[in-house]
């Protein structure tokens, strides 16, 4: 709800133009590659090192590897959307990376849990 909530109404700046920190104008569909790819960045990085970090560095055992790996890769995306939004005068935009990593993180968990 909270996530279909910031596409919503960040729909035309995600649609159309939209305004970038420097005063310029970036287009949507560069702001939208690099939000995506940020996002699936941070969570298979996240899912990777949770795993090869505590399988090899610290030698615990494929299930607690496994349990690590979906702890780390799946962060608190909805808290990065409740900070976005309380800051006073913030552009609504700031908030839309964190409702697509929680939308991101969800799915690639239960992608990854399935799987293993």
């Amino acid at each position: 709800l909270i996530c279909g909530g910031v596409v919503a109404q960040n729909a035309p700046a995600v649609l159309g133009i939209a305004s970038s920190g420097a005063g310029g104008a970036v287009s949507s569909k560069v702001l939208l590659t690099k939000i995506i790819t940020s996002v699936l960045l941070l969570h298979t990085l996240g899912f990777l090192v949770g795993y090869i970090a505590p399988k090899f560095g610290f030698k615990y055992t494929e299930k607690q590897s496994r349990t690590i790996s979906i702890e780390t890769g799946m962060q608190n995306s909805a808290l990065a959307v409740v900070l976005a939004r309380s800051i006073a005068n913030a552009d609504p935009i700031a908030s839309l990376p964190g409702a697509l990593s929680a939308t991101a993180h969800s799915c690639l968990g239960s992608i990854l849990a399935a799987y293993w």
